[in-house]
Formats: structure tokens, sequence, C-alpha cells
């Protein structure tokens, strides 16, 4: 395949859902270090999960016809992951200690907690998230703070939470002035109100979880990819440590990511795979324009673009009806991947049940179940996937009402899942 043996300059594979996308990585990382176009220890491997992280090199360990020093040599990270080595290596050139500690989400929201004082608890989860968007999309305390200022000039020294209280109290009022046609301005002024003296205070606390972690050595997610950028482009000769780039799930990198590969790929060598309509990120900051960023700064040609558009996972059905689904998302029909059955599988048509309630679906799935049984289908080739864990419960207790054997592929208790465990820390606080 083209894709796998273009081995100099920029390189985009577009793949949709099933197409082979990790083969395909795995044998491009076969190709490049067998046929000895780069050394192993040159060539990193980026995607955005500890998970897909292994379930890569597990892939790599069994195909690669090399010593096995040589296969642990190739670098698989994470952005998070990858950064931060950079910074453990390098980072003493920007005043960072190499022994800085990682603060993850969960610890940071409690150190909000208790040694800021943030409240209510839930408080500190919309904190922690909105600095880590922040700093993804660049925006800086010190552009949060002007922003603030030109929020503020209007209302000069007035005291903001006393003319808030007084407006309240206005509002409240109305009814006994007859003054029905001010509630508008009312309720706007006071709405306007509330959102600066909140974004004060968050910028406060923002500005102490600074102070706070710099302290204490620590460096949040968010920290790892901006402080990595920072590096690069002081000391642009750290990226000559690698020759090449694949990264995975590319349509989930921020603009901060985007950057970061600029700098640390200025050779030009680098495969980006992904399927732009499986973006899950967006609420967290992943980029919208991230091929066409892509496209004008390693200037990519056509033929720098390869398409993976069979399908071994889903009959064309499912594809067809996914495809017209993802179709209203874009503007342009053209740049919409249209994904086919590599076999040629038609499929079933697709069903759907519209159904009252939690109960009624939980017994539409029992009653599917004994359908396809009785048709000659075991058990273990059914699988009920659910989309959050409050559904299992009654799926599971329909299921055991019929006496249908099922076992849970999450088999760790509830109560230690580290979602839960966080809550409880929450409650213990």
């Amino acid at each position: 395949m083209d894709a796998i043996t273009k081995v100099k300059g920029p390189c985009i594979i577009l793949a949709g859902a099933g197409t082979g996308k990790t083969y395909t990585i795995v044998e491009k990382i076969k190709y490049l270090t067998e046929n000895k176009f780069y050394e192993p220890q040159k060539i990193a491997c980026i995607t955005f999960s500890n998970e897909a992280c292994n379930n890569l090199a597990l892939r790599i360990e069994k195909v690669l016809n090399l010593p096995a020093e040589e296969k642990n040599k190739i670098i698989i990270r994470t952005f998070h992951g990858f950064s931060s080595d950079i910074l453990k290596k390098h980072g003493e050139k920007i005043n960072i200690s190499k022994n800085f500690k990682i603060l993850d989400p969960e610890q940071a929201m409690v150190a909000l907690y208790r040694n800021l004082k943030v409240s209510p608890p839930f408080l500190c989860k919309i904190y922690v998230e909105t600095i880590g968007t922040a700093k993804d999309l660049g925006i800086t305390l010190e552009d949060l703070k002007t922003y603030l200022q030109s929020k503020l000039k209007p209302y000069g020294d007035t005291d903001l939470e006393k003319k808030l209280e007084n407006l309240n109290f206005e509002l409240q009022t109305l009814h006994l002035k007859k003054k029905w046609d001010l509630k508008k301005i009312f309720l706007s002024e006071i709405k306007e109100l509330k959102k600066i003296i909140n974004l004060k205070k968050f910028i406060l606390k923002w500005e102490a979880y600074e102070k706070l972690k710099q302290k204490n050595n620590f460096l949040d997610y968010a920290d790892l990819n901006k402080y990595a950028l920072v590096l690069l482009d002081k000391y642009p000769e750290i990226a000559q440590e690698f020759s090449y780039f694949i990264i995975d799930e590319f349509q989930d990198t921020n603009k901060l990511q985007l950057d970061l590969l600029v700098k640390i790929a200025p050779h030009k060598n680098i495969t980006v795979v992904g399927d732009m309509n499986q973006s899950i990120y967006r609420f967290r900051g992943a980029y919208k324009h991230n091929l066409d960023f892509f496209k004008k700064e390693f200037s990519v040609t056509p033929n720098d673009i390869f398409n993976l558009e069979k399908s071994y996972r889903s009959p064309n059905t499912v594809l067809r009806t996914a495809y017209k689904l993802i179709l209203k998302n874009y503007t342009d029909a053209n740049d919409c991947l249209f994904v086919e059955n590599a076999n040629q599988i038609e499929g079933e048509k697709v069903k759907v049940f519209e159904l009252a309630n939690f109960k009624e679906e939980a017994r539409k799935v029992v009653e599917i179940i004994k359908k396809e049984h009785e048709s000659g289908i075991p058990f273990e080739e059914i699988c009920v996937m659910y989309r959050a864990h409050q559904y299992s419960r009654i799926i599971k207790k329909a299921l055991e009402k019929e006496g249908i054997p099922y076992y849970a592929a999450a088999k760790v208790s509830l109560l230690k899942q580290k979602s839960v465990k966080t809550a409880i820390d929450f409650l213990t606080i």
C-alpha cells in the first residue's frame, strides 16, 4: 500500500471505522524499521490513551522482525507522556525541574477544594476543566485578566457584589412600583454582573492554583504540552532527536498539540491517521480545523493523502446509515469519507426502536435476545452495549428475571472504579 511505503514528507491516512487503521500503523512502522529507513529510537508513535499505547506496543512486538532491544527503542507514547519525557530530559533549560510531579485532574480538584477553599466541590471540576481547556486553546491567565479589565471598565470603582445585591432587591420589589417593563433590563444586567463576578473569582483561584503547583513542583496535564512547546520554541535543536512521527487519532488533536507537531517535526517526516467523523474531544478543545491546519503547515499535496475505505467490521447497511447521519455535519459533502464493506457484505436492515423509558428498553433488549437465541445464536455470541453505567443495572435485572445467563465486561466493582472513588473522596472531604 502506498500509504505504508511513503517514507519521506507528510502523509495523511483518512481511515473509516474498522478499515484497518491500527494494522496500517503497525505495518508502516515495520516497513520503516526493517528496511532501515530510520533508526527505531528515532521513530515516535503518539496517540491519545494509555490503552491505545499498550495495544500498539503489543501489536508491534508480534510483527517486527527485530531483536527485542531494538523493538523496545520505538517510542510509543500519549501526547502527555511524550511531552513529559521531553521536559524531564530538557526541562531545566526553561527552569522546570526534571523531578516534577504530574497532577492529574482528580488530584487537582481535591487540591482546589482543600488548599484553595473552592466550594461547592462540583465547582472544582468546572475550574480544572476550564483551566485545562484554556491552556489547550492557548489562552493564558494574562489574556483572561485583560478580558476581565475590559468588562470591569464601565463600572469604574463600583462594588459589584453590592450592586448585584441592590439589583436583585430592585427586581424583587418591581411589583410594588408596577414597573413591569423594567424586568428584562434588570434580568439582563444581573446576568452580566454574575458573569463578571464569577470570572473574577475564577481568575483569583486560577492564579492561586498556579502558585500552589509551583510551590509543590507540580505540572498538570495541560502544562505538559504547553511547556514542551515553549521548550521546543526556544531550543529547536531538540527536534533533531526524532526522525519520524506517526500520530494516531489525529482528529482529536487540539491547537496546542498541532503547534507542537510543527515544532517537533521540522523535517516534515510525519504520518497522521484519523477519521474526522470520529472526533470525540471537541468538548475539551479538539481543533475542528486541524486537518486544514496540518495541510497548510506541512505543505500537503493531493498525492500525500490516502483513504482507507474498506471496512472489515460492519456490513454495508450499517456503513450507509452511519454515512447518511454524519453527512449532516459537513458543509462540503465531498469531505465526508464513504466506507464500504471489504467483502461487499450487505447485512440486514438497521432497526430503530423508540421506547418510553429504561424499563421498556430493557424489556425490548430481552425480547430481541430471546428471538436471536431461538434462531440458533448462542447467548455468548450476543453483545449488549449501553451508553452509561446506570443502564446496566436495569438490563441485568431484566436478564436475570428471564433466566438469561450473562457476564459484564466491566468485572471491577463499581465502588472500585476511579470516577466513583473520586466521588467518594469528595464526600469524605
